[in-house]
């Protein structure tokens, strides 16, 4: 009975309690309650997750509930390869309407980078509408949409992971909120780790 128990607790901590113990560490390095170099194989046991495979060495996952949300954001897509585990994930607020001038999205903009101010260090930050085709007030997201017109957006930089904060254009009055949160170094390892199966799929087609 005892050799019975053993064995069911080494099996509850092998498929039960792995992936809360990647999700709950006191210092976790990773956001929404992920953790940076999470295997894919972890991520894919967690419910609240969907995924799809993009190439031989990535997966891309999708939820609308992580572990630990923002207000104000629906949509989160977390990037991992197959190599070097979870790398970068980007979280997709839901859409702003009847918002010509673009007042509620530039408060939504300033509250969130305040926040993010406490936390992390703001590396670079630009604020720039009209430059191109759409310059009157009331076409605030037209130009952030269109190439060359503006840009309101800042990055932040922190131990683990570096954080870009973009406020979207879509069309007159209608725009959106960005995460882009990617790992350090663990994007920059991914990237080289793409160039490499890139480089790979050309020696053996050649």
């Amino acid at each position: 009975m005892k050799k019975l128990m053993t064995a069911a607790v080494v099996l509850l901590v092998m498929f039960g309690f792995t992936t809360d113990t990647y999700a709950q560490k006191k210092d976790p390095k990773g956001v929404f309650g992920y953790v940076w170099s999470t295997p894919i194989a972890l991520l894919k046991v967690r419910k609240e997750l969907t995924h799809e495979r993009l190439d031989d060495i990535t997966m891309l996952f999708q939820t609308a509930t992580p572990p630990k949300g923002i207000p104000g954001f629906d949509t989160y897509a977390l990037l991992a390869s197959k190599k070097l585990g979870l790398v970068k994930v980007v979280a997709v607020g839901e859409t702003i309407t009847g918002d010509p001038y673009g007042k509620e999205g530039r408060a939504a903009y300033k509250k969130l980078a305040a926040s993010l101010a406490k936390k992390y260090k703001m590396s670079d930050e630009g604020k720039i509408v009209g430059g191109k085709l759409y310059k009157e007030d009331d076409e605030f997201y037209e130009c952030l949409n269109y190439a060359g017109c503006g840009v309101w957006g800042a990055t932040f930089t922190g131990k683990h992971h570096t954080i870009t904060l973009m406020l979207n254009g879509v069309r007159r009055g209608t725009g959106y909120l960005k995460l882009i949160v990617e790992s350090d170094p663990g994007m920059d390892n991914y990237i080289k780790e793409k160039e490499e199966w890139k480089a790979q799929g050309v020696d053996d087609a050649l």
